[in-house]
């Protein structure tokens, strides 16, 4: 009982400081999901949480790891930035998290590093081309976790964002906090946090507020059993998100088979009104190798957008050791 009312009182705390902070959005690549396998399982990383992309997803997760964990990975899609609105300039983004834990606690260590590309058309105050320009965002993370007992992880982390479009730029900074619950009872996980409250991001006499959120999440092994072939799980995840910024509810499902913890496959759709990845499916695809006592692993996915936005393509590389 008192471990539920800790799990109510927390997330109590990080409704009141979401809405205490919710505003006009801006600094949108804090939105795309990271990670091949969060992304393949439709955006639900909140209760899944247990690799080195934990200090993008739950900062709560990494208090919960059993190993030293990193992940790098990167996400490619064309984004609509011509000036009649078809996808001609490749985006990128670039994603390094590690989570490192010691006794009761870890540290986690992120970078985020998003390129719209250099061929965005300019255009003079008559709307004649004038040139092209390019723009970029980078975050840089840095936080911790405690572990109040063996499944309830909580944490917290800084980010100093950077923004520049042209030869225009601006800076913010901002916190995240989350908590996970692992084996609330059998098989099910969950998780919440609250992200992107800071400072506002502006350029000249124009600005914003970050894209503020509040998430909470299940995981459920709905399915495990052995036979000759080896052992399978079945994973099913959920999370619901609420932009407090944009006013934006999500509703996201995911699933996952692994074989023998070797060979993964993975489906998801989200449920987003009004989003560009709104009634979304995607697909995903993993393995796993164990040497000695590290644990490295390979994942893809694909993301089909709408709006012109072509698709996007993800893939993590990581380790545990």
């Amino acid at each position: 009982m008192k471990k539920l009312v800790l799990v109510i009182s927390v997330i109590a705390l990080m409704t009141a400081l979401s809405f205490a902070a919710a505003g006009s959005s801006s600094g949108v690549f804090l939105k795309n999901g990271i990670g091949a396998r969060a992304v393949g399982m439709g955006d639900t990383g909140t209760a899944i949480a247990n690799d080195g992309n934990s200090v993008f997803w739950n900062p709560g997760g990494s208090a919960l790891l059993d190993a030293k964990a990193i992940s790098i990975g990167g996400i490619m899609w064309n984004a609509p930035l011509a000036k009649d609105d078809k996808p001609t300039s490749m985006s990128s983004l670039f994603s390094v998290g590690a989570g490192v834990p010691f006794g009761m606690a870890a540290i986690n260590l992120g970078l985020l590093y998003n390129s719209y590309g250099n061929d965005m058309i300019k255009t003079d105050k008559d709307g004649n081309k004038d040139g092209t320009f390019g723009a970029s965002d980078m975050g840089i993370f840095l936080g911790g976790g405690y572990k109040v007992n063996d499944n309830i992880g909580v944490g917290i982390n800084s980010k100093i964002l950077s923004f520049t479009i042209d030869s225009e730029s601006a800076s913010s900074f901002a916190v995240d906090a989350g908590m996970k619950y692992k084996e609330i009872s059998k098989g099910l996980d969950l998780g919440a946090t609250v992200k992107n409250i800071g400072s506002k991001v502006s350029f000249s006499d124009d600005g914003g507020s970050l894209p503020m959120e509040l998430n909470l999440g299940a995981a459920y092994t709905a399915l495990s059993f052995a036979d000759t072939a080896g052992v399978h799980n079945f994973i099913t995840a959920l999370d619901f998100g609420y932009g407090l910024s944009d006013s934006v509810m999500k509703v996201n499902i995911g699933l996952e088979y692994g074989l023998r913890e070797m060979v993964f496959f993975r489906l998801g759709y989200r449920v987003s009104p009004g989003t560009v990845s709104a009634n979304t499916f995607s697909a995903g695809i993993g393995g796993q190798l164990a040497i000695s006592e590290t644990k490295i692993g390979i994942d893809l996915a694909f993301l089909p957008q709408s709006q012109n936005l072509g698709n996007k393509t993800i893939f993590s590389v990581g380790a545990r050791f």
